[in-house]
């Protein structure tokens, strides 16, 4: 590495800064309000954070605008306060002054598309008599792939957080993706075991974790002791900062449906909205809502959220070693090497994450937003409708591009904006 502060061996010189990019639709996630898109002087205006250029928004969701120059990768540099302790008295300054200390968050794109037949041949219309079921069975094709999009966007929050990237960057070249090396999250909590030690050796970091999360048993359930703890860990041991929900400073934690019913059975849970009173139809233990607010978290529930599965189980994979699981950990199920959440968006793996983020969680970038093509062919006989967007999700780890930290080649320096506890939360519940 080169001696000067900022030259050309510096990752911040050698790859894309501050290009534009399209804004994406988003509907049907509870994702849609954590989302803050980075000020281009069109959107709402924030406070300086990280560099000159590029202003988070310090909603959970950072959707960067910025690649209309091209280039599927962008860094975005994290500038770090001063820390050393300063020269007294007579002493003197000159050659002993601090270097300033950046590193990274990254973000790349990649283009998913998918596309409907409309039509096979004109035989097909014909057989359909009635005008109303033709326009019904062969006239929706924009909505079903807008819905379909929906569907997408709203589950790839959930393996950034989990894997690292959004499930089309980690898709093999083969299959159309970037080939990108997941990478378990920096903070994994695993009920029952506390945190997993962090290794910047990646196989012995994800053995780890698969080891970890495949000791988890039936009494490590979720409950309130796990989200007091997961509070805890956000607030003293990684620096996250809570987001605002009316007038309190809140963590969101998503959890799954199976783990908030182990959470209405838990004993303290029960008591604290026994006190809380309220009229029937307000009150949790009445209408068995979990959602809502406890122990400065706001608890929200989704269904959609991946399992993991561990080297010897029925669904682990691994066999094909194109899932990019080699070191024992996968999340979601696969089938013919591509995660399968979109023809089985439930999970049934009973090992369940529960997701704490803060500010800027999760960096998003759109080079392309959602488009719609139709194509005639074989003398009109054919019709099709095809949807395409640009885009890619990744988890705001802070990386250490340049060795400042002593972790140079682009190595996980910290994450302080989420983490992930695991449990043990069958979705089939126990009869």
């Amino acid at each position: 590495m080169s001696t000067g502060l900022y030259n050309e061996d510096l990752s911040h010189y050698r790859k894309l800064l501050n290009k534009k990019m399209e804004l994406a639709i988003w509907q049907q996630s509870i994702w849609s309000k954590f989302m803050g898109f980075i000020n281009d002087g069109r959107y709402e205006k924030s406070a300086k954070y990280g560099s000159a250029t590029l202003r988070p928004t310090g909603k959970p969701i950072e959707v960067l605008k910025d690649f209309t120059h091209g280039g599927i990768s962008m860094d975005i540099p994290i500038r770090y306060p001063l820390t050393d302790s300063g020269i007294a008295g007579k002493l003197q300054l000159l050659g002993n002054e601090e270097q300033i200390k950046t590193a990274n968050k990254t973000i790349s794109v990649n283009q998913i598309r998918h596309g409907v037949l409309i039509q096979d041949n004109k035989m097909s219309k014909q057989a359909l008599s009635d005008p109303f079921l033709v326009k019904e069975l062969m006239g929706n094709a924009s909505a079903e792939l807008q819905d379909w999009f929906n569907r997408w966007l709203a589950t790839q929050p959930y393996f950034a957080f989990l894997q690292g990237y959004s499930e089309h960057l980690t898709r093999s070249t083969t299959l159309g993706g970037l080939g990108k090396t997941k990478k378990s999250h920096m903070n994994t909590y695993v009920a029952g075991a506390g945190r997993v030690s962090f290794s910047n050796t990646a196989a012995t970091y994800e053995a780890s974790v698969a080891s970890a999360i495949g000791g988890l048993t039936s009494a490590d359930v979720m409950s309130t002791e796990v989200i007091e703890n997961m509070v805890y860990a956000a607030s003293h041991n990684h620096r996250i900062q809570p987001i605002t929900v009316g007038q309190s400073k809140l963590y969101p934690i998503v959890i799954s449906d199976a783990a908030a019913r182990q959470l209405r059975d838990d004993t303290k849970w029960k008591d604290r909205n026994l006190y809380a009173g309220g009229e029937k139809e307000s009150n949790a233990l009445f209408n068995g809502q979990v959602e809502g607010v406890y122990g400065g978290a706001l608890i929200l529930v989704d269904n959609t959220i991946p399992s993991a599965y561990v080297t010897g189980d029925g669904d682990f994979s691994n066999a094909d070693s194109t899932t990019g699981d080699a070191n024992g950990v996968q999340y979601g199920k696969y089938s013919n090497n591509i995660v399968s959440f979109m023809s089985s968006p439930v999970d049934t793996g009973a090992r369940k994450p529960a997701v704490l983020f803060g500010a800027s969680a999760i960096a998003c970038g759109v080079a392309s937003d959602i488009s719609f093509e139709n194509e005639t062919v074989d003398y009109k006989q054919k019709k099709t409708e095809g949807a395409d967007m640009i885009i890619g999700f990744e988890v705001s780890d802070i990386v250490d591009s340049d060795g400042y930290f002593g972790l140079s080649g682009d190595k996980r320096y910290e994450n302080y904006s989420s983490l992930v506890a695991w449990t043990y939360s069958p979705s089939d519940g126990t009869w």
